[in-house]
C-alpha cells in the first residue's frame, strides 16, 4: 500500500543509490578535488553570495556592495554551512542534503499520482520510474538551485494535494516560497496554484479565506522583507531580482543574447547546437562539432535589409576585438561601442522589419530546440562516439527514458483531461499547470532554452506518461488478450 511510508522510503533510497552509482560511473566522478559532487559557471556566483551571507551577513557578490540580480533561496542553506564548515566539507553536506530531499520526494511524487488517479500501480511505477531517473538527479551532485527547487516543488504540492490543515497549508507556501527564491520565473505558478485553493472553496467564502491566508502568509512575510532590502539599498521596489539576466551589466554581451533571442536563437554559449556559437563558443571541450558554422547557416528569416551574413561577420570581428585582452585600450573601446551600437540597431530593425517572425515564428522555433536532444548531454565527460559500448547502452536507454517522459506526457494529459473532463478536481488542475507552467514558459515567453531549466516540469510530465502506459497496457490487454498477459 502506498501509505507503507517506510518500506517505500527504502525502497527509494535502494533505486536512488543505484542511480548515483550508474551517474558517477558515467561521469567518471573524481573525488581528487575533495568533493563528493561538481560545480558549474553559476556555482561560482552562489559561492560568492553565500560568503559574503556568511562572513558579513550582506547579500551581495563583492563586499559592500547590495546585489539582486539573484534572489537569496541557495543562499539560505549554503550561507550556514558555509559559515560552520570549510567550503569542501559545507558543499558536500550541501551535495547530500540535496540528495535526501530527493529521495523524500520521489516518495512524495509517487503519493500526488496516487491521490490523483487512484492507481496502486501507478503510484509505484512513478516512484520507480522517477527513482531511475538521471535527468533531474543529476543535479542532486551539483551546486545549482535545481534539485532543491524541484524538491520544494513536489512537496509543496504533496501538502498541497492532502487534507490541506491550516499546517500543512502554511508548510506548503513556504516550500513554493523557497521556490520561488530559488527560481524566481515560478511566481505566476505559486500565484495559480492559490487562485486553483481558493476555487476549491470557492462556496465557503470564510473556508477560502483561511486558507488563503495560510497558503500565502510565509510568502508576504518574506517578500515583504525582500522588497523592504531592496528599497533600502536600491530606492526602488524590486518584488524579486533587478532584470532577467542574474545582474548582467548592460553592455555588448547582453546586447548579443538579446539580439540572438529576438530571431529565436540559442544563446547558451557552451551548446553546440546554439546559434550563439557563430559569434560566442566559451566551451573547454570541443569534441562536438558547431551545429551552426557559417552566417550563411541560420534561416532566411534572420536577416534584414540592415545586416547580412557578411554585416554579422563583420560584427563578430569587432566583438572579438573588444573581447581580446591583447587589444590596446583604446581600440577595445572604440570596438565595444561599435558592437553594442550594431547589436541594439540589428535587433531594433528585425523586430521593426519582421513582427510576425518576432512575436511568432521566434518563440515557437525555441520550442522543439527545448526539447528535442538526447537528455543525457551532461552525464559522459566524453561524447557518445568515444564511449565504450556499456555506456553507450546505458546512455541509449536514458535518453528513450526522457523522450517517454515528455513525449509520453504530452499525449498523456490531454488524453487523460479528454476522459475525464467532467470530472477534473483542483488537483488535476494543479498537476496539469505543474506538469506545463515551465515547458512553455521558458520558450514561449522567456526564450531561455537552457536544458536544465526543463527540470522543473520534468517530475509532473513524468506521471502523465506512467498513466498514458497505463491506457496503453489496459487497452492492449482488453483488445488482444481479453483482459489478461
Amino acid at each position: 500500500m502506498p501509505e507503507k511510508t517506510i518500506f517505500w522510503l527504502s525502497v527509494t533510497f535502494l533505486i536512488r543509490a543505484c542511480t548515483v552509482a550508474v551517474l558517477f560511473w558515467l561521469g567518471e566522478y573524481s573525488l581528487s578535488d575533495g568533493l563528493i559532487g561538481n560545480l558549474a559557471t553559476d556555482s561560482q556566483d552562489y559561492l560568492l553570495t553565500s560568503h559574503q551571507l556568511a562572513q558579513h551577513g550582506t547579500y551581495a557578490k563583492v563586499t559592500g556592495i547590495p546585489y539582486a540580480g539573484r534572489t537569496p533561496g541557495y543562499d539560505i542553506a549554503l550561507a550556514p554551512l558555509l559559515r560552520l564548515f570549510d567550503q569542501a566539507t559545507a558543499l558536500n553536506i550541501t551535495f547530500l542534503l540535496q540528495w535526501v530531499l530527493a529521495t523524500l520526494s520521489c516518495y512524495c511524487l509517487a503519493v500526488i499520482a496516487y491521490r490523483i488517479f487512484n492507481s496502486k500501480t501507478i503510484f509505484a511505477a512513478t516512484l520507480i520510474i522517477y527513482s531511475l531517473n538521471t535527468f533531474v538527479a543529476y543535479y542532486d551532485w551539483i551546486i545549482l538551485t535545481e534539485s532543491f527547487a524541484v524538491s520544494a516543488q513536489i512537496l509543496g504540492l504533496y501538502l498541497l494535494t492532502g487534507k490541506r490543515s491550516t499546517g500543512e497549508l502554511i508548510l506548503s507556501g513556504g516550500l513554493f516560497t523557497w521556490a520561488v527564491f530559488l527560481r524566481p520565473y515560478l511566481l505566476p505558478l505559486y500565484f495559480l496554484l492559490g487562485l486553483l485553493l481558493l476555487w476549491q472553496y470557492r462556496g465557503q467564502w470564510q473556508q477560502a479565506l483561511m486558507k488563503g491566508i495560510a497558503f500565502a502568509s510565509v510568502f508576504v512575510a518574506v517578500e515583504t522583507a525582500w522588497v523592504a532590502r531592496n528599497y533600502v539599498h536600491f530606492k526602488r521596489i524590486i518584488p524579486l531580482v533587478t532584470d532577467a539576466h542574474a545582474g548582467l551589466p548592460e553592455g555588448r554581451f547582453l546586447a548579443l543574447m538579446e539580439f540572438v533571442q529576438a530571431w529565436g536563437g540559442d544563446f547558451v554559449s557552451w551548446n553546440p547546437a546554439a546559434e550563439m556559437m557563430l559569434f560566442l563558443d566559451v566551451r573547454t571541450n570541443r569534441a562536438v562539432p558547431n551545429k551552426y558554422q557559417r552566417m550563411e547557416d541560420l534561416p532566411d528569416y534572420v536577416f534584414t535589409s540592415a545586416y547580412n551574413a557578411d554585416s554579422l561577420r563583420e560584427l563578430k570581428k569587432w566583438y572579438h576585438v573588444a573581447e581580446s585582452a591583447d587589444t590596446p585600450a583604446n581600440l577595445r573601446h572604440y570596438a565595444d561601442s561599435l558592437a553594442y551600437a550594431k547589436l541594439r540597431a540589428y535587433r531594433k530593425a528585425f523586430i521593426s522589419e519582421k513582427p510576425f517572425y518576432y512575436y511568432i515564428v521566434a518563440p515557437l522555433r525555441l520550442l522543439p530546440k527545448f526539447l528535442l536532444h538526447s537528455g543525457t548531454y551532461n552525464l559522459t565527460p566524453q561524447p557518445f562516439v568515444a564511449l565504450p559500448a556499456t555506456k553507450q547502452i546505458i546512455r541509449l536507454l536514458y535518453t528513450a527514458l526522457y523522450y517517454f517522459v515528455w513525449a509520453g506526457g504530452f499525449i498523456g494529459l490531454p488524453l487523460y483531461a479528454a476522459n475525464h473532463y467532467r470530472r477534473l478536481s483542483v488537483n488535476d488542475w494543479m498537476l496539469a499547470s505543474m506538469a506545463l507552467y515551465v515547458v512553455l514558459l521558458c520558450p514561449l515567453v522567456l526564450r531561455r532554452i537552457e536544458y536544465r531549466h526543463f527540470v522543473m516540469s520534468y517530475p509532473f510530465l513524468q506521471i502523465y506518461a506512467v498513466v498514458l502506459a497505463a491506457y496503453t497496457y489496459q487497452f492492449v490487454s482488453q483488445r488482444f488478450f481479453n483482459g489478461k498477459f
